[in-house]
């Protein structure tokens, strides 16, 4: 027999009306702050509405979520460089280092973005020169998964050898932009974190942005020293955060380098990070 009351549309439905409107309007996202705890929660109610709705439907969630996932992309025209950990202290941990490289890179979308890729153990390396080929890009990425770690972490020869690359640029174009991101596979010594400190001082003279990411058992602390604030700081999630971490830093980063004003995604004690963030606003 067929009820009489009135029309109420199932759960599934109900849920992607309530998410629909906040997900279309750009604006919400250039305004909330990024955190990507909240955008693991947000995939996860995707998954659930995926169980309720028929595969028409299935499809338009799709589409919403490739053009959601566009507005945190970095389309800046600036110097990207990438100081990568190759020791072979952390030698199981390099498919990883390579695979959040070429991530990350994805991100960055503008053909004019300029990309070079630093390698530093025991000594350091050009592994691909300043480009913004995207063909010598992806043979400098296919030379990277070749490279079989080896020797000490000595991250102060990476930020040095990236410190000379950018002053060569400097000297020709003031008004170049750059910024960096160091990664960093394992705890360093003392003398590392100090030596990385001093290198790090000379980014300053050329107006770089400078973000230190730590894997596996690297320790904050030593990567909030280096970078000189707990806003720079990042540390690598689990995988299943990995795509909200990327959307944190990239926001973040490109934002500063853009001269814009800045998303802070909090990395550690939500109350420090959230002070810092607005000690460091204008």
């Amino acid at each position: 027999m067929e009820s009489s009351g009135p029309w109420v549309p199932g759960p599934g439905l109900s849920l992607l009306l309530l998410l629909l409107p906040p997900l279309l309007s750009a604006g919400s996202f250039q305004h909330d702050v990024l955190n990507w705890r909240n955008f693991h929660h947000l995939d996860f109610g995707w998954k659930t509405i995926h169980r309720y709705l028929s595969p028409d439907w299935g499809s338009l969630h799709r589409s919403i979520r490739s053009k959601a996932s566009k507005l945190h992309d970095c389309d800046g025209a600036f110097d990207l460089y990438l100081v990568l950990d190759a020791s072979n202290s952390e030698g199981n941990t390099w498919n990883e280092v390579c695979d959040l490289t070429e991530r990350l890179l994805k991100r960055f979308t503008n053909p004019k973005l300029r990309i070079s890729l630093i390698t530093y153990s025991s000594v350091s390396s050009v592994l691909l020169p300043l480009t913004s080929d995207r063909n010598e890009l992806k043979k400098g990425l296919q030379r990277l998964r070749e490279i079989r770690p080896s020797g000490t972490r000595r991250l102060q020869d990476g930020l040095r050898k990236a410190g000379d690359e950018i002053a060569k640029v400097y000297t020709a174009n003031k008004k170049a932009a750059s910024m960096i991101y160091a990664l960093t596979a394992g705890p360093l010594d003392q003398w590392t974190v100090w030596a990385s400190q001093r290198e790090a001082s000379r980014f300053k003279n050329f107006k770089t942005k400078f973000y230190a990411i730590g894997m596996k058992n690297s320790q904050r602390n030593q990567l909030i020293q280096i970078v000189g604030g707990k806003t720079q700081a990042y540390e690598v999630p689990k995988p299943n955060d990995m795509e909200g971490f990327i959307i944190s830093l990239v926001g973040n980063s490109c934002k500063q380098v853009m001269g814009g004003d800045s998303y802070y995604a909090c990395v550690g004690d939500q109350s420090e990070c959230l002070q810092e963030a607005q000690q460091q606003r204008p």
